[in-house]
């Protein structure tokens, strides 16, 4: 246990920060953010094989997407609007409220992708990571995952009902 306990502090250290900006992220909600950080860490210390994991930082970051995207779909069934509206100030609120809502569809339809190609569009898109630090995290060539983040915002397009970039050019042009 005492082994554990070191290594999920060396964990923390290194990536506790990006863990929880990548929480907030996907929940858009500060004390879920927190929880699921509390959560991740309690699963990672119950675990007893936590030092024959190869890459710890790799497998903290997929277990914490699927925590948020479970709280998610947990979630979906309340509407975000009031929270929303009291998290708005004055000004800029309706641009606020447009980009969250925007957000919040992202998220959703980002829910309905499988395991590698959600992760991989988390990774690219959210977490702003460049494809050759995914394809360390993943196990998969740079190539690969560039084709996992395009089949990923092609399904988003798709499921948004949003026309890719080669109709819009078309519809221009006639």
């Amino acid at each position: 246990m005492n082994r554990n306990r070191h290594i999920l502090l060396q964990l923390f250290d290194r990536s506790g920060v990006k863990l929880h900006a990548m929480l907030y992220r996907l929940t858009l909600d500060a004390d879920a953010a927190e929880d699921l950080m509390q959560e991740l860490f309690t699963r990672l210390w119950k675990m007893e094989t936590i030092d024959t994991i190869q890459n710890l930082e790799a497998y903290a970051c997929r277990v914490a997407m699927n925590l948020a995207f479970d709280w998610r779909r947990q979630r979906s069934s309340v509407s975000p609007l009031p929270e929303m509206l009291a998290d708005c100030r004055l000004g800029k609120a309706d641009l606020r409220l447009t980009q969250r809502e925007d957000l919040q569809q992202i998220l959703s339809a980002a829910e309905q992708l499988t395991g590698l190609s959600r992760e991989c569009f988390v990774l690219r898109y959210i977490e702003q990571m460049e494809y050759a630090q995914i394809a360390d995290h993943t196990h998969k060539t740079t190539q690969q995952v560039r084709g996992l983040c395009v089949k990923a915002i092609q399904r988003i397009r798709q499921l948004l009902n949003i026309p890719n970039a080669s109709c819009c050019k078309e519809a221009v042009n006639e």
